[in-house]
């Protein structure tokens, strides 16, 4: 079974998690504790790390080196830095950069990258993009900014000119980068707990249940729609009328269609699907899906 790691900065972040874990078991390393359980059909070891990038990636190598985990997310809250970003958006990373960081020190020097940011993992990525058309709660995908203060008004317009992203965390690239080293998959998703608008530590303490609580909700969806994306992904390769027989289609029930896919070992199989939801989740042939609950959900690009 695979084994996920939730790395959360800090206690407040950690606490929605904690009540889902099944009989969790605390093992303390290095001045942390790590919880150890069962969330759902998910094998998960969390903790917080302490805020800043050194904590953060100590924790995550500790996840990688003690628990073994194959894959690691960022869970938690960030401020919001483009100005169309609101309270309580989750910002799901695209790119995660360092604006604290000369850019050619990350490619010059160890871990030696092509360019001076971090990338998620396409699969993980996949999945958050497609609970994000399940949720009811608002998701963005952009850059991410990382860095060793909470940012004020004088330093947003210089980081925004700079990096154009949608939110600032202290952590995030911090743990892309120790998960590059190892080739571990990660993704980072945080809610908003301030912004230009609704700016200060007095927002942050505010707001950081709400969004802590959120996060935690998000990421673990996620978690689920990445597990069974390892399962039940698809091509969609043909979409036909349903073929109700002699009898025709009872009147009153819903048009049906039949719908061919092909998994990752090439194998095909046949779904039957209400046209109409095919419909408003635009789904054509030749696109990727995800089977959840008997619908197909279409991964957005």
């Amino acid at each position: 079974m695979m084994k996920i790691g939730i790395l959360c900065a800090g206690d407040e972040e950690l606490k929605p998690f904690l009540p889902r874990l099944q009989s969790p078991v605390v093992t303390e390393k290095a001045m942390l504790k790590f919880y150890s359980g069962r969330i759902g059909n998910l094998e998960v070891t969390a903790l917080y790390s302490g805020v800043c990038k050194v904590n953060a990636a100590i924790a995550a190598q500790i996840l990688i080196d003690t628990f073994q985990t194959d894959c690691i997310v960022n869970a938690g809250t960030a401020g919001g830095m483009d100005e169309s970003v609101q309270l309580f958006d989750t910002i799901v990373a695209d790119r995660m950069i360092y604006h604290d960081v000369k850019e050619d020190i990350l490619t010059d020097f160890h871990p030696w990258l092509t360019e001076n940011f971090f990338k998620p993992d396409p699969e993980l990525l996949d999945a958050a993009k497609a609970y994000s058309q399940k949720t009811l709660y608002p998701m963005r995908f952009g850059t991410v900014v990382t860095g060793e203060q909470f940012i004020e008004d004088d330093k947003r317009e210089e980081i925004n000119k700079e990096f154009s992203p949608l939110s600032a965390d202290m952590e995030s690239a911090s743990v892309a980068h120790v998960c590059y080293a190892n080739n571990i998959p990660f993704l980072s998703v945080r809610t908003i707990t301030d912004t230009a608008e609704h700016s200060g530590i007095e927002n942050f303490d505010k707001n950081c249940e709400l969004a802590s609580a959120r996060a935690a909700e998000i990421t673990i969806g996620i978690l689920e729609y990445y597990t069974e994306m390892k399962n039940k992904t698809y091509i969609i390769t043909n979409i036909q009328e349903d073929d109700y027989g002699c009898e025709e289609r009872p009147s009153g029930e819903a048009v049906t269609v039949l719908v061919t896919v092909r998994d990752r070992n090439g194998r095909e199989s046949m779904l039957r699907q209400p046209d109409e939801w095919l419909y408003e989740q635009r789904i054509t042939e030749g696109d990727p899906a995800i089977l959840s609950d008997g619908r197909l959900y279409k991964i957005p690009e």
